[in-house]
């Protein structure tokens, strides 16, 4: 906002932005599939992971989406 100038104008130009995450591109190969450095294989199925994984990074988004929602709006 304080780029822009008003808060109307920035809410238009955040609205038109597009968004891209990227999270944990290395959590399967570093925490997964590396057993002999960490013993996440051992504690967890694939699937019991995948949802970890998932519930941590929608977290991690949902904190993101609020830290931009102050910061722009």
């Amino acid at each position: 906002m304080r780029l822009i100038g008003n808060r109307s104008a920035t809410k238009e130009y955040v609205a038109k932005c597009l968004y891209t995450v990227a999270l944990g591109n290395n959590d399967y190969f570093n925490n997964y599939l590396l057993p002999e450095y960490y013993p996440t294989s051992h504690l967890y199925t694939p699937r019991e992971f995948a949802s970890l994984l998932i519930r941590h990074y929608s977290q991690q988004l949902r904190v993101g989406l609020v830290i931009i929602m102050f910061i722009f709006l």
